[in-house]
């Protein structure tokens, strides 16, 4: 299924803010949409300043994620509703492995789960909502 709507890229926005980092694969696997989909938005939404790309150079060489730009995230604060920390965007690339690592184990669960009945991984705490959490207690 083709997704091109307006709220297709929201939804690619939102997953960044959400999880910071993340690869095409990744945000196919998490939104369910087709691969060559996410390529397309996201080329879009880097066209329009919202993200941009970050070498994954632990992978080897030509891996890529994607990431918000610090505006961009200035903006996507207003979609989820949450107060912008411009900390957390300042030096968004600190710990890149770790975040690969861990979106690309909770991805790949949700696609192990969906064979099991009533049961299955959807969405998980993002690194943005645990800072966020952890500086509101």
């Amino acid at each position: 299924m083709q997704h091109t709507s307006p709220d297709s890229q929201k939804e690619i926005v939102v997953a960044l803010y959400r999880y910071l980092m993340m690869n095409a694969e990744q945000l196919a696997r998490l939104l369910n949409y087709d691969l060559r989909t996410v390529y397309n938005l996201v080329s879009r939404l880097r066209k329009q300043g919202w993200i941009r790309d970050v070498g994954l150079g632990f992978l080897g060489h030509n891996h890529r994620a994607y990431t918000l730009t610090f505006e961009g995230a200035r903006r996507a604060s207003l979609l989820v509703d949450r107060q912008f920390r411009p900390r957390v965007w300042k030096n968004r690339m600190v710990g890149s492995e770790r975040l690969y690592y861990t979106n690309e184990f909770m991805t790949q669960l949700m696609v192990w789960s969906e064979d099991e009945p009533n049961e299955g991984v959807v969405e998980w705490m993002g690194p943005a909502e645990a800072a966020e959490r952890y500086v509101s207690v």
